[in-house]
């Protein structure tokens, strides 16, 4: 019955928001299979990008109220930096983070492409700044945005950030601390290496990790030593 009244209360604010032109279109899912089809689709964008050549990927946040400013602002000023960029934008938007990716032009050489990545990604980071965002949400800063977050964070975010990480990595804590044989994650490629963990707290050489109830959950600091 709560499921039937939950279904009923999300048509009825679809269908409202469809008559106000908040919304184009809209699919709500019948049957786990169509759930499952829905959910292929969109576990596939980024193996579809894969195929359209290189992209840039951002991930980003942005107050929920703020997200049409940034997805029409953006746009605009991205197309005017290199006409007919593919804008691939999709995520989380009930929490307001947003997976912006940028696809080549069609017919663009991938190098001229790649060779406007930092202009284009500095769009997308001044844009997100602009509206009290984030350069990194749910995949953190790691190795790829070190040099981004000492940009566009300030100092005392900057100061927080290694005070973090210097306590995870420098702190032993004796309770529950065992040594074990992991595997990095690092780049999609696996390799073993000796870890410690540290009271529901371990790490590699790249990353600080937070292990609750046996889900990790990358803290995302490592870009802060060197």
């Amino acid at each position: 019955a709560a499921a039937a009244a939950l279904d009923e209360t999300l048509q009825v604010a679809l269908g409202e928001g469809v008559e106000l032109g908040l919304l184009q279109d809209a699919v709500i899912a019948s049957s786990q299979a169509q759930a499952a089809a829905l959910w292929r689709l969109r576990e596939g964008i980024s193996e579809a990008q894969k195929h359209e050549g290189p992209s840039l990927k951002h991930d980003i946040s942005v107050p929920i109220s703020s997200i049409p400013a940034f997805i029409a602002g953006t746009g605009a000023r991205l197309q005017q930096a290199l006409p007919r960029v593919r804008i691939v934008c999709y995520g989380h938007v009930g929490d307001g983070n947003l997976h912006y990716n940028l696809s080549k032009p069609p017919g663009m050489e991938d190098a001229a492409f790649l060779a406007q990545a930092p202009q284009l990604t500095g769009q997308v980071f001044d844009a997100t700044l602009a509206l009290n965002g984030s350069i990194s949400a749910e995949h953190g800063l790691g190795q790829a945005k070190r040099d981004a977050a000492r940009h566009y964070k300030n100092p005392l975010e900057q100061a927080l950030m290694r005070a973090l990480k210097d306590t995870f990595h420098s702190r032993v804590i004796q309770t529950s601390m065992y040594r074990n044989r992991l595997t990095t994650l690092s780049n999609g490629n696996t390799s073993n290496a000796s870890s410690m963990c540290v009271g529901g707290i371990f790490s590699t050489t790249r990353s600080t990790y937070l292990y609750v109830s046996g889900v990790s959950i990358s803290l995302n600091i490592a870009w802060t030593r060197g």
